[in-house]
């Protein structure tokens, strides 16, 4: 008899009872999947969002503060991709990589927002960056993430 793929294989419990027992050749984890996946797509596009806003400005860190300014955002895009890659290899590294850069680009965004905010511009352009950066902790911060990776 062929065995299906994943999902509830059957077992006998008695000699008149059959019983369904977890596979263990097929444990997923959408919501992980779909983090590491969209983290990715940030990370890298956030990358090459402030490789060119530093080309096409010439912003350059004069300054400890400028170095700053310019590296830490590239630091925490950067880390995005590796979070992504370490969650998908199953490491519980990769979610602490992941939530930690959730964490410091939600701040960054936020820091932003209130500088814009207090010079009287519109800040509606910042709220789809804060939503993936919410979308991408929450999938990595789920229960069934974190089943995935103790199953891995």
């Amino acid at each position: 008899m062929e065995q299906p793929r994943g999902g509830w294989e059957p077992i006998a419990l008695a000699q008149d009872q059959v019983g369904f027992e977890p596979s263990t050749y097929w444990v997923g984890s959408g919501k992980a999947v779909w983090a590491a996946i969209i983290a990715t797509l940030f990370g890298a596009l956030g990358i090459w969002a402030m490789a060119s806003a530093v080309e096409r400005h010439g912003l350059s860190g004069q300054s400890m503060l400028g170095y700053l300014l310019i590296g830490i955002p590239f630091l925490t895009f950067g880390a995005f991709p590796v979070g992504a890659l370490l969650l998908l290899c199953r490491s519980r590294l990769g979610k602490v990589v992941t939530l930690t850069a959730s964490a410091v680009m939600a701040v960054l965004i936020l820091l932003v927002v209130l500088k814009e905010r207090f010079s009287g511009r519109v800040v509606g352009s910042f709220i789809p960056l804060g939503l993936i950066v919410m979308a991408i902790a929450g999938l990595t911060a789920s229960k069934s993430t974190k089943r995935w990776l103790a199953r891995g």
